[in-house]
């Protein structure tokens, strides 16, 4: 598993391994069962091989939005410890509204009951707005399904919902306008985790329930990584307000 905690640090720089990850994961336990049905091993031996792909600690839940129950039920658990790292703050919120009251509404309460530490960070409004707008475009079709029938009408939503949220965590919530290649969610000892899908790209955003403690580690060393470039940037700009262009990086730092 350790390996696989380098492949999620490395993606930040490298993202074609994406797709490497992706379908490692989504395919190859899966895969392993599926040949053992067809070679009809017999004696229960399948039944045990599929329970052990619930047993494994990294395992493949369902494409984005659907793991979102999945996050709202990890996050409602927690007792020390939430990290919140993803593109929005109302993350889901128009694509699976259902969800995203229970996951909403679990760290609501995680944040009144003040037991975990919650920290939360997403994209600026004004990158979170262009990639929602990349959204739109990408699939614009079933977005005037759901009701949304241009693209102003859809970014209005979204910025609605986002500024809500914001309003909702604003103690807890720092902002980057750099690229997340993933998304991910730390709850104390586990954590679900997705890579993100690019415009134009035919893979899909999946969701990864993780226990496995280097990789975790490697998702707090990413979250702290991120806080601490952008607390760089900010000094740097209240040091020198002509600097126009964002140029520093995670890698180059």
């Amino acid at each position: 598993m350790l390996g696989l905690a380098v492949l999620i640090f490395v993606s930040l720089w490298l993202s074609g391994l994406e797709l490497g990850l992706t379908v490692a994961l989504a395919l190859g336990v899966p895969s392993f069962i599926y040949a053992a049905i067809q070679f009809d091993v017999g004696n229960g031996t399948v039944h045990r091989l599929i329970d052990l792909q619930h047993q494994l600690s990294t395992r493949r839940l369902d494409e984005a939005p659907f793991f979102l129950s999945n996050i709202a039920e990890l996050l409602g658990k927690a007792e020390k410890e939430i990290l919140i790292f993803c593109d929005f703050p109302a993350y889901g919120a128009l694509s699976n509204p259902d969800d995203y009251k229970d996951y909403f509404e679990a760290i609501c309460r995680q944040v009144q009951a003040d037991k975990p530490s919650v920290k939360i960070l997403c994209l600026d409004e004004s990158t979170r707005q262009k990639l929602a707008a990349e959204s739109y475009r990408e699939s614009e079709s079933a977005k005037r399904k759901a009701g949304y029938r241009t693209e102003a009408q859809y970014l209005e939503a979204a910025k609605k919902e986002n500024s809500e949220a914001e309003v909702a965590f604003a103690r807890l919530t720092r902002h980057t306008s750099l690229v997340m290649p993933l998304y991910f969610w730390v709850a104390d000892g586990k954590a679900i985790f997705s890579l993100r899908r690019y415009a134009g790209e035919r893979m899909t955003e999946v969701g990864f329930a993780t226990s496995d403690k280097p990789l975790i580690d490697a998702l707090r060393g990413i979250f702290d990584r991120y806080v601490e470039v952008d607390q760089r940037y900010c000094l740097v700009k209240k040091s020198d307000e002509g600097i126009t262009d964002r140029t520093e990086s995670v890698a180059s730092a």
